[in-house]
């Protein structure tokens, strides 16, 4: 198992597809604007199993307003300002999971991130993301609140303020 970390313009095209339909499947983004926001991303890590890109995850830079709004919908407005980073785009490929794919990449890009806040949301079913965040220091702020689509319930956390 390799764990790859890459600014966006280092990844290859065919690289940058694959983890981009792996995102895709997960069934959380909105594929129209998913690539754009990859390749907007601070970092993105990936692993290859067999030389096959398995999982994925990254260090996202939201724009202003999203982050605003994220932060708004979750009554805690008055932190967003000190935070540029997201983490997210998680994706396991179903025979890969329970394997710590996911805490290695969240543990390794935000080791990568140390000086910086990070936040992250997910949905307040998803306990397995709920203990990889705790386990690497994030604790969950304000209350819960609905996904774009209102489809889903969120909650936010946050890492080093």
């Amino acid at each position: 198992m390799d764990i790859i970390y890459k600014v966006p313009s280092e990844i290859s095209q065919d690289e940058i597809n694959i983890i981009y339909s792996l995102v895709v499947r997960g069934n959380k983004v909105n594929p129209q604007t998913l690539m754009q926001r990859l390749l907007s991303s601070a970092l993105i890590g990936y692993v290859k199993i067999n030389d096959k890109i398995v999982a994925t995850s990254a260090i996202k830079q939201p724009t202003k307003e999203y982050r605003d709004s994220v932060f708004a919908k979750a009554n805690v407005v008055e932190y967003a300002s000190m935070f540029d980073f997201e983490l997210g785009f998680f994706f396991i490929e179903e025979e890969h999971r329970g394997k710590k794919i996911a805490s290695n990449l969240c543990d390794s890009l935000c080791k990568k991130f140390v000086a910086n806040n990070i936040y992250a949301a997910t949905r307040t079913t998803n306990f397995t993301m709920h203990r990889i965040l705790t386990k690497n220091g994030f604790v969950p702020i304000g209350t819960q609140y609905k996904n774009r689509d209102g489809t889903a319930d969120l909650i936010l956390f946050i890492k080093n303020i």
